[in-house]
This record gives structure tokens, C-alpha cells and sequence, in this order.
């Protein structure tokens, strides 16, 4: 799964686009928020459509992914219907 998005200090909700490779090319897309507080820190991806893509227990349209570091992001979308947890860390 690859996630591409950019984020602009000044701008609150920006487009992303999320592209899958199993074999075929998808594409989701929609808009984000960068969400912070004292404690942490995450993304809150709104998609324009529904989309097997997205990794939540139910039929909403929002994921949250959550900024461990500045090179490791995590999504435990699924955690609560005892699905797993999807961690992705920048390679160089």
C-alpha cells in the first residue's frame, strides 16, 4: 500500500490520494486533517466514496492514522472488531 500525501503547516484540510497494488491499480480519494493535542498526534482521512480501501470496523467514510514519529505512522483501524493493526515506517 503506498499513501501519498503532503502536508502544509498553514492549510487545515488538504486532498490525498491512496493507491493499492494487489495486482490491480486503485484509487481512493479524499481529503485530511491534521489533528493535534498535547499528547499525540494523527491524521484523520476523510475519503469521498466508500472503498474497501478504507480500514475501519464499519461503514464510515473517516480513518484515523496516528504520527508515532517523524518517520513511522500507524493505523489500528480495524483493532477494534479484532482485526489488525497496519504500521508503515519511511525507508530511505
Amino acid at each position: 500500500m503506498k499513501l501519498l500525501f503532503v502536508h502544509f503547516p498553514l492549510l487545515v484540510a488538504l486532498t490525498f490520494r491512496l493507491i493499492h497494488f494487489l495486482g490491480q491499480y486503485n484509487v481512493a480519494t479524499g481529503s485530511y486533517t491534521l489533528i493535534e493535542s498535547e499528547d499525540k498526534e494523527y491524521y484523520e482521512l476523510e475519503y469521498e466514496e466508500a472503498s474497501y480501501l478504507i480500514q475501519n470496523c464499519g461503514s464510515s467514510l473517516k480513518e484515523h492514522i496516528s504520527i508515532l514519529n517523524n518517520k513511522e505512522i500507524f493505523n489500528g483501524g480495524y483493532l477494534p472488531c479484532d482485526g489488525p493493526g497496519f504500521g508503515y515506517r519511511l525507508i530511505n
